[in-house]
C-alpha cells in the first residue's frame, strides 16, 4: 500500500493552498485548511475550531472568509490544518490503492491523489482515466487526455488547466 510522498504533500498543498480559516471553494462547499472540506472533518477536529469575528480575520490569496449569520468564521491553527489534511489524505490514498489494479510508481500514485484529492473519491472509482490505467492503457498520450478532461470547477471552463498539466507531468514524467 502506498502513501503520498513527501514531494507529493509539497504538490498538493500548492495545488490547493492552504487557507486556516471556512472559506466557499470553487464547487461552493464549505472548506478549511488545504482544501479540506468541513462536512468530513471528525467532531474532534470540529471542537478545535475557533471562532472568530469576520473583520478579524485576514484574508488569505484574495479568498473571502465564510461567516455565518453571526459573522462569525470558522479558523485552525497550523497544526490543526496539518491534522485535518493527514486524516483526509487516509481515503485518497486508499481510495487510490484499491481501484487502481496495476503497479503504480510513487509519482503516479502522488499523481493520482493529487486528483483524487480534487474529483473526488465517487468520481474517480468511475472515470476513464482509471479504466484506461486499468486496463493498461495508460499511455503518456492516453494519460494527459483523460486528466485534461477534468478541467472544470463549479462549473467554470479551464479553471483546472493548470492543475491538470502539473498531475499529468507528474504521472508520465515524475516532475514535481
Amino acid at each position: 500500500m502506498l502513501q503520498l510522498s513527501e514531494e507529493g504533500q509539497i504538490h498538493l498543498k500548492i495545488s490547493e493552498a492552504t487557507i486556516p480559516y471556512g472559506y466557499l471553494c470553487q464547487a461552493k462547499q464549505h472548506t478549511i485548511g488545504t482544501g479540506c472540506l468541513v462536512k468530513f472533518l471528525t467532531k474532534s477536529q470540529l471542537s478545535r475550531i475557533v471562532m472568530k469575528n469576520k473583520k478579524d480575520v485576514k484574508r488569505i490569496m484574495n479568498i473571502p472568509p465564510h461567516a455565518d449569520k453571526n459573522n462569525q468564521v470558522m479558523t485552525a491553527d497550523d497544526e490543526l490544518v496539518e491534522e485535518i489534511l493527514t486524516f483526509r489524505l487516509i481515503a485518497f490514498e486508499k481510495a487510490v490503492n484499491t481501484s487502481v489494479k496495476i503497479e503504480l510508481k510513487q509519482h503516479q500514485f502522488d499523481a493520482l491523489v493529487s486528483f483524487v484529492f480534487n474529483v473526488g473519491i465517487a468520481r474517480f472509482k468511475t472515470s476513464t482515466l482509471l479504466k484506461k490505467i486499468n486496463a493498461g492503457l495508460g499511455t503518456p498520450a492516453e494519460i494527459s487526455k483523460q486528466f485534461s478532461r477534468w478541467h472544470l470547477a463549479g462549473g467554470v471552463k479551464n479553471v483546472l488547466t493548470s492543475r491538470r498539466e502539473k498531475e499529468i507531468k507528474l504521472y508520465n514524467e515524475g516532475i514535481y
